[in-house]
């Protein structure tokens, strides 16, 4: 949680308001962030994060969706060039320890948005 909340303020966002929820991210405000079970540009977001549901940021117009990745997929999200799948996590796990953000706009494929099932999306990115 201290690494999601210093993200928060070096993002320089805030919760969305009651009156904000079930709104997309590409409808707010930049400077707000929410949870959705899943995490696309029109999805909504809401104040309460439940179990499985991803965090996402709306930043200078972008929609950002944090989650953790594995080292690996973490280095190939951060190098900005193509990328075999890689695993987004809702949460931090055994498998997926780095806190990781990634530009809605970097998302090539996908191979689901729901997340109610699993445990991680799986991104297939392009270039930065």
């Amino acid at each position: 949680m201290q690494a999601r909340e210093a993200l928060r303020q070096r993002h320089g966002v805030r919760l969305v308001e009651p009156e904000e929820e079930g709104a997309s991210v590409r409808e707010l405000p930049d400077g707000v962030y929410g949870f959705t079970y899943s995490p696309a540009i029109a999805a909504p977001l809401f104040r309460t994060f439940r179990y499985r549901a991803f965090e996402m940021h709306r930043v200078s117009g972008e929609a950002l969706i944090v989650g953790f990745m594995s080292a690996g997929d973490a280095a190939r999200l951060a190098a900005g060039g193509d990328a075999d799948p890689v695993r987004l996590h809702h949460d931090r796990g055994a498998d997926a320890d780095t806190l990781v953000v990634v530009p809605y706009a970097r998302i090539a494929r996908h191979r689901q948005y729901s997340v109610r099932d699993t445990a991680h999306l799986e991104l297939t990115l392009g270039p930065a």
